[in-house]
This record gives structure tokens, C-alpha cells and sequence, in this order.
């Protein structure tokens, strides 16, 4: 089955058109697990089509996912291919960073800086975790796990302590473990002395 006819039979089992937006699709997912939810509704067919609302809402949850990704990635493309984006310099980007109030231009200008890899970039990076906005945070989190190397631990530990966002902080956590994992590897630094000197906190 095509990926077009899976969404069009997930959304005629939701009871919603095909054009419908997230938030109709939602509302309209509640309605029916409260109608044919087995505790509350006792037929027989109700456990059926429950299954089938769920197995529905999962599908075009898998979607949504995958759409948000392949634009991510074709956006990451796009940006780092600019030219313009190319000749801008450090402090220009930092700039606008800081005073835009556009989230989408804040994600922008984050990767734009994932170009350099230098600690202004790292300090700039781990500060955007600490931002409002979640998708400025997911890809500071994003282009921090391409750029941190073992010695930055410490860092992410105190970046831990600002972050309220649960997906920031278990992608922090994963990150810790990550970088931890790849060092012993590569066997370039001990991992549990840097622990012992540095004494962090979790």
C-alpha cells in the first residue's frame, strides 16, 4: 500500500477528511477512544475498532515524524550549501542569533554556526539549550552531539541544570553517555579519573 492510500484509510477511520490538520485529527482521535474504549464501551465490535483508531492515530503520528525529519535534513542542506550563509562571519551570525525573536531564524543561524567548530560556537550552542523555544534547543542539542568531545562533560552537566524540556535533557543524558562510550573506544582519556577530578554532579 502507497503511503497516500495509508493516510487516506487512517484518516477514514479517524472519521476526518484527508486534508484535515493536526489538531482536527486529535480531537477527533479523543472523541472516538472515548466512545469505543473496552472499560467504557462493553460491545463486541468496540475492542475491534478501538484497535484500529489506535493503530490509525500511531500511522499518522509516523508520518508527521517522518515529515518533521526530512524537512529538518533538507533544511540543514539548504543552509550549509548557501552561499551567502558561507561568507557570513561569526559574530554576524552571533548577532542574529541573539537579537532575532523569529524562532525559525534562531534555527537557522544554529546551523549556520554548526560550520565552526570552535568553543565561541560551543558556549553559543550550549546557551541556546537553555532557550524558550524547543526546536532552537533540539538543534543546539543536535549539532552539540556532532562537536563535544569528552572534555565538555562537565559542561553538559551544568547545561542540565537549566533545562526544563524533558527531550532536551534525555537527549543531554544520551549525549553524556555518547561521548563517554566513544572516549573509551578510542582510549584517548580515562574516563573515571576525569570524573574523579572534576567531581560533578548529576
Amino acid at each position: 500500500m502507497t503511503k497516500t492510500a495509508e493516510w487516506y484509510q487512517c484518516t477514514r477511520v479517524l472519521g476526518v477528511r484527508s486534508a484535515a490538520g493536526f489538531n482536527e485529527i486529535q480531537a477527533a482521535y479523543r472523541r472516538l477512544v472515548l466512545r469505543y474504549h473496552p472499560d467504557i464501551n462493553h460491545t463486541v465490535k468496540a475492542s475491534g475498532r478501538f484497535r484500529e483508531i489506535v493503530e490509525a492515530y500511531g500511522t499518522i503520528l509516523d508520518f508527521a515524524r517522518t515529515s518533521v525529519n526530512d524537512s529538518s535534513q533538507e533544511l540543514y542542506t539548504s543552509i550549509k550549501k548557501d552561499p551567502v550563509v558561507k561568507k557570513m562571519k561569526f559574530e554576524e551570525l552571533e548577532n542574529r542569533f541573539k537579537y532575532s525573536s523569529s524562532s525559525q531564524l534562531r534555527t537557522s543561524v544554529l546551523i549556520a554556526l554548526g560550520m565552526y567548530r570552535d568553543e565561541r560556537t560551543k558556549k553559543l550552542l550550549f546557551d541556546a539549550i537553555r532557550d524558550e523555544d524547543e526546536n532552537v534547543q533540539l538543534t543546539a542539542l543536535k549539532i552539540l552531539e556532532k562537536a563535544c568531545h569528552f572534555r565538555d562533560i562537565p559542561r553538559v552537566f551544568v547545561s542540565l541544570s537549566g533545562v526544563k524540556n524533558r527531550k532536551v535533557r534525555r537527549g543531554l543524558f544520551y549525549m553524556i553517555f555518547r561521548i563517554k562510550k566513544q572516549s573509551s573506544r578510542d582510549n584517548s582519556f580515562p574516563c573515571d579519573d576525569l570524573f574523579r577530578e572534576e567531581k560533578v554532579a548529576c
